[in-house]
């Protein structure tokens, strides 16, 4: 993150600024801002106030974080496997690449300076984000769930085939 990236709140009120709203809707939803910080803009979100899109452009223009771009179906993101599963689902992160020791976390909240160390003590390397919509990293990770899911069928219906040969030359 720069130095010019705005802290918490002034990025909470830049959100404010961009939608059109009345005096006392705005007024009631700076109290709501105040009170739920990071949560804010995902607050926006949920009340169809602020499409996914718009608040991931917004960590873009007023944070100059860049946007994650999906690597597509045809190649998942590098490296899923680094952090657990559980930590990815309850911070909405995702790791898309390793470089360089420079682990690439596309975040739903890229602001979320806990979050970014805690991704650096557990791998032990740098980490830099990209701004992600919540519904992109929710993808990511059942993708990951159900890569992993198909992998487990897989060793099951070998485990079976191998089982059955050997039952097979045992009893004949």
């Amino acid at each position: 993150m720069s130095a010019s990236t705005p802290t918490r709140h002034r990025f909470n009120e830049r959100l404010l600024a961009s939608l059109s709203l009345s005096p006392a809707e705005l007024a009631s939803l700076r109290t709501l801002a105040r009170a739920e910080g990071a949560a804010f803009g995902r607050t926006l979100v949920a009340r169809g106030l602020l499409p996914q899109e718009a608040l991931r452009k917004a960590y873009e223009s007023e944070c100059g974080i860049p946007p994650f771009r999906s690597p597509g179906k045809e190649e998942p993101p590098a490296h899923a496997d680094i952090l657990p599963l559980p930590f990815l689902r309850a911070r909405l992160l995702f790791p898309v690449a390793l470089s360089n020791g420079t682990l690439t976390v596309a975040m739903a909240d890229p602001l979320d300076a806990e979050a970014r160390e805690a991704v650096s003590k557990i791998t032990g390397k740098r980490v830099e984000v990209q701004a992600a919509t919540e519904e992109e990293i929710r993808g990511l990770i059942e993708g990951m769930q159900s890569e992993a899911s198909s992998s487990m069928d897989r060793l099951v219906e070998q485990v079976g085939d191998v089982g059955n040969q050997v039952f097979q030359a045992v009893h004949g």
